[in-house]
Order: C-alpha cells, then sequence, then structure tokens
C-alpha cells in the first residue's frame, strides 16, 4: 500500500535518509518548520507524520506552561483528525517519548 508520510524534523541528515527509506514503497516528504507541516498538512492528505519530539517539545513551550504533548498532537489532529502520528527521539528524551505517547501519539521511535 503506498502511504502519504511527512516528515518534520529540522535535522537534515534524518530528514534526507529517512525521506530516502520511506520513499522506497512510499510517497515522503520533509519540512523542518512547524508551520511549513501546517501549510502541508492543508494542501495534502498524509497518512502518517514522524514528529521530531524537540520540534514537539517547543511548541508545546510556546502552547502552555505545562509542557503537555496533548495540545502539540491536536494541532496537527485539527488539520488531519486521523492522521497517525510518530515521535523520533534520540535515546536521551525516551522519557518525553512516552509522555508524546500517553498523550495520543501513536508511537515513538
Amino acid at each position: 500500500m503506498d502511504r502519504t508520510i511527512l516528515i518534520l524534523t529540522a535535522e537534515q541528515e534524518i530528514a534526507r535518509n529517512l525521506t530516502g527509506y520511506l520513499s522506497s514503497e512510499n510517497h515522503a516528504e520533509s519540512v523542518a518548520r512547524p508551520e511549513e507541516a501546517f501549510l502541508m498538512l492543508q494542501k495534502k492528505v498524509y497518512n502518517i507524520l514522524f514528529l521530531d519530539l524537540e520540534i514537539a517539545a517547543t511548541l508545546s513551550k510556546k502552547l502552555d506552561s505545562v509542557k503537555t504533548y496533548e495540545s502539540v498532537l491536536k494541532l496537527f489532529w485539527e488539520h488531519q483528525p486521523t492522521l497517525i502520528i510518530v515521535i523520533m527521539s534520540s535515546g536521551d528524551r525516551i522519557r518525553d517519548a512516552v509522555k508524546a505517547v500517553k498523550a495520543g501519539a501513536n508511537n515513538f521511535i
């Protein structure tokens, strides 16, 4: 099945590698800023969003002082309610990734 995937990360090497790998059997695109992702979600239907935890954490701090990931995930689901969100995290941020999954993200890598 051909899926449409959006990757949101500021890490160029991760974006390039993940986009290249996923493009072999899917349509994958990457953006570096949340604003770009929101524009893409308005223009096209995506099945999956790979969301960099660092970007999610930064957005969370801007949205509320409690730093909940639920508010960040809702921003993406406002554009596409059926969007599957996978959190991407480095090894030292696993606790935050688990918090994001508890807030509603579908999984983390």
